[in-house]
């Protein structure tokens, strides 16, 4: 999802109405999950969490700024690691001034202490995740997504919400009820966790829908017997 953020400064416009528009995208559900090419892409920043497509620990994530955006952008906190202060002799009264030097990016915005366990932790999954290979990653999610979507289609009242281009598509399924939706959705997800298999309920809008997001850590065995809980317990609420 990209998002827009405006920051207002000077420039050249001396009534001060002037602004830059930053590119954001939050990738929480696309890294690890997708190849991503942040300079194809073009954006100012992206963002996501290490504990989800990445399988890494909880209370760390990544974000990547671009070159040029990180120029134009000051810290909104200041601490130890961020800069080092300086002392300045001003000609016009000959004293010493206190001035603020930023250190160099990254470090820069790093205004307090490092998580360095989950650091390790994030190191560890990445290198796992890279050796596997993204694409390859991409590719087998694909192919277990299909075959999970190929088996609940034509369960009686499902509806599954998503793009009508197969190219479009990424690994995630969400699908809904046409009838008795937000019990059938949440009875199927507690029942589902009773069995040892992790759906979760979210929202599109108003309406209740169920989310399914094989990764290539599941097999296809699994997959077949997620669609045909889903098909029996749909049989019977």
């Amino acid at each position: 999802m990209g998002n827009i953020i405006k920051n207002n400064s000077e420039g050249d416009n001396k009534n001060n109405n002037s602004s830059k528009a930053f590119f954001s995208i939050d990738a929480a559900q696309s890294a690890g999950a997708i190849p991503i090419d942040v300079k194809k892409i073009k954006c100012d920043f992206l963002s996501f969490p290490a504990f989800k497509w990445i399988c890494g620990p909880l209370g760390i994530g990544i974000l990547y700024i671009n070159k040029k955006t990180m120029n134009e952008i000051e810290p909104i906190f200041v601490g130890s690691g961020t800069a080092t202060i300086q002392e300045e002799k001003e000609e016009s009264n000959n004293k010493n001034t206190e001035k603020i030097k930023y250190c160099k990016y990254p470090e820069k915005y790093h205004a307090t202490f490092r998580n360095y366990p989950g650091l390790a932790g994030l190191e560890s999954s990445l290198r796992y995740l890279l050796r596997i290979g993204i694409s390859n990653i991409y590719s087998k999610n694909r192919k277990l997504a299909k075959i999970f979507r190929d088996e609940i289609i034509n369960i009686k009242d499902i509806v599954i919400h998503e793009a009508i281009e197969e190219e479009m598509r990424s690994s995630m399924i969400c699908f809904s009820f046409t009838k008795n939706n937000n019990i059938k959705t949440k009875t199927i997800v507690e029942k589902l966790q009773e069995n040892g298999i992790i759906l979760v309920e979210r929202e599109i809008g108003n309406r209740k829908i169920v989310r399914a997001s094989p990764h290539f850590y599941n097999s296809e065995e699994e997959i077949l017997k997620t669609a045909n809980e889903i098909k029996y317990l749909n049989s019977r609420i």
